[in-house]
């Protein structure tokens, strides 16, 4: 699988999560179970992120397991993705608004970048891939400064009460938010 499938998948992950309106549309006991433990949704999550993988990249797959076994590596970029995500979810909101501008900017390049590479408008594309380069150099920086800061951020804030998996995995919903 390319980057350009993995970035996809986490846009769309993106997406996903950020229209969280229609929950309500789930049965009561999905719900529940989605609000009272953070493993569910964990799990959810992560099987709805397989899917993505899947489902935009499957035509590779199909090829691919003509001549190999090829689930666990779809368990294993699902977990890789996965992995991005939780890091992108713990930095402050600035910082994820600018990853998530910044991948949607690259699947729109890798949009452009098809057109133009069928046109066999082989400089524009090398131009483009650079364009790309940048937005995934700008992603790392941003990702890695935003992760770092509300690492210490959290860490000071909650002091003695920190704790590394609660900071990973959260909670249920978030302190500020409880009444």
């Amino acid at each position: 699988m390319d980057s350009n499938v993995l970035l996809n998948c986490f846009g769309l992950l993106f997406l996903t999560i950020l229209s969280n309106f229609s929950d309500r549309l789930l049965s009561c006991d999905l719900q529940a179970k989605c609000v009272e433990n953070v493993w569910v949704k964990h799990i959810l999550t992560y099987l709805l992120l397989m899917f993505f993988i899947v489902a935009i990249d499957k035509k590779a797959y199909e090829t691919a397991a003509q001549k190999q076994w090829v689930v666990p590596w779809i368990f294993l970029m699902t977990l890789v993705v996965y992995l991005m995500f939780l890091i992108i979810t713990k930095m402050d909101a600035v910082y994820a608004f600018g990853v998530l501008v910044c991948i949607v900017a690259y699947m729109l390049i890798d949009i452009e970048k098809t057109g133009k590479h069928e046109k066999g408008d082989t400089q524009t594309v090398e131009r483009l891939n650079q364009v790309q380069l940048g937005l995934v150099l700008m992603m790392i920086a941003a990702g890695s400064y935003g992760f770092v800061t509300y690492f210490f951020r959290q860490r000071r804030e909650y002091g003695d009460q920190f704790r590394y998996s609660t900071f990973l995995l959260g909670t249920p919903t978030c302190a500020r938010f409880q009444t």
